[in-house]
Formats: C-alpha cells, sequence, structure tokens
C-alpha cells in the first residue's frame, strides 16, 4: 500500500488485534466454505472489519479509519482484494448477502467496541485511575 503515512501509524502494533483479525478470517472462511462463493466470503469479512474499525477508531478521522481498516485487512487479503471489498454494495437482488453483511458489521462493531473498551480500562489501570468511580457520559 502506498499512502502518506508509515503503515502503522494507525494501527498500534498490537499483536492481539491482529490475531483477532485472522482468527475471524479463518472463522469466516470455515463456517461460510460451503454456503458462500469465495468473493462473498471476504465481502463478509470486509463488512465485519469495517465495523471492528468504525468502534474501535471513532474518534479518528475517516482517513484514519481507512487506513485502519486497509493494514488490517492486509493481514489475510491481497491489495487487489481489499480494493475489491471496498467498492462492494450488495445489490437487492442480494438480499440474504445483504443481510449477512449487515448482521457481520455488527458484530465487528460490538468486537471493536470490546477491544476499545479494554484498552481504555488497561489504560487507566496502568495510570491507577478507577472508571468506575466516575460517572459516564
Amino acid at each position: 500500500m502506498n499512502s502518506l503515512f508509515p503503515r502503522d501509524a494507525f494501527v498500534p502494533d498490537d499483536a492481539g488485534v491482529r490475531r483477532h483479525v485472522m482468527a475471524i478470517w479463518t472463522a469466516l472462511a470455515e463456517r461460510s466454505a460451503n454456503r458462500v462463493t469465495p468473493e462473498e466470503c471476504e465481502q463478509l469479512f470486509g463488512f465485519y472489519l469495517f465495523g471492528f474499525v468504525e468502534a474501535r477508531h471513532e474518534q479518528e478521522t475517516p482517513v484514519r479509519r481507512l487506513t485502519a481498516f486497509r493494514a488490517l485487512a492486509e493481514t489475510v487479503m491481497a491489495p487487489a482484494h481489499i480494493e475489491r471489498v471496498l467498492h462492494f454494495v450488495p445489490t437487492e437482488q442480494q438480499a440474504a448477502l445483504q443481510a449477512a453483511c449487515q448482521s457481520t458489521e455488527r458484530k465487528g462493531r460490538a468486537d471493536g467496541k470490546a477491544f476499545a473498551d479494554s484498552i481504555t480500562e488497561a489504560a487507566g489501570a496502568a495510570s491507577g485511575i478507577n472508571r468506575s468511580q466516575y460517572p459516564s457520559g
């Protein structure tokens, strides 16, 4: 990927996140092997990853989120496949795939939020701050 920014500028070198992304890729491929095409599996993964990155980097600019998406996607996909995923929109004739993509994106969003929350909690613990003492808002 050619970018104005270093590859890891927006994605922390977090082996846990990369392992998670690889595990999701493997799980999707195994679970959908007989039900969808390899291209559709990539689309599902793209929607999951989009949701994951959106939640994990919600305070970032769209450019930073896209950079994070690409960096994580490159863990398991070739650049040409990533570009195809980024330009894919399910049609009305693909209602089942459309529903699966929406569901998968929601799951990614939930996982991304959980990762973001765990990082925030770990940072608070390291600094001695107990977040439960403060109201959320």
